[in-house]
């Protein structure tokens, strides 16, 4: 959390930011499915995205009631950045375990979340 903290975004907004990154032009209806929050909630963020200029709105060329979501270029950079702590975070939490027990540890929680998978409101592997 406090990586997010330091640039100015929350958890959840960098979640929306991660999923419009990797799916650019998806509509804000399948972004809610994916990143597990109600349209209402996913709508707040996206405001609040789009007034930080990280986020752009466009109509869909089939449906123009539809928007659809790309980042905008100081979205791209940002997210870089956001990735990079968090990277940085992750490598910080395993650095007590030793090689082996960074890959056993890893692959009991793949196994968890494979295996929790089907109950989850956002399933592993969306983008």
């Amino acid at each position: 959390m406090e990586e997010c903290g330091r640039f100015d975004v929350t958890p959840v907004q960098y979640a929306a930011l991660a999923a419009i990154g990797h799916q650019p032009d998806i509509d804000a209806t399948r972004l809610s499915q994916l990143i597990a929050l109600d349209r209402s909630t996913t709508g707040s963020v996206l405001e609040r995205l789009e007034a930080k200029s990280l986020v752009l709105r466009s109509p869909s060329p089939e449906d123009r009631r539809i928007k659809l979501l790309r980042l905008s270029d100081s979205g791209r950079t940002l997210l870089r950045n956001v990735d990079a702590a968090v990277e940085r975070a992750q490598q910080r939490i395993v650095a007590p375990l030793r090689p082996q027990e960074r890959k056993t540890f890893i692959r009991l929680l793949t196994q968890l979340v494979e295996s929790n998978n089907a109950l989850s409101r956002a399933p592993a592997g969306f983008y």
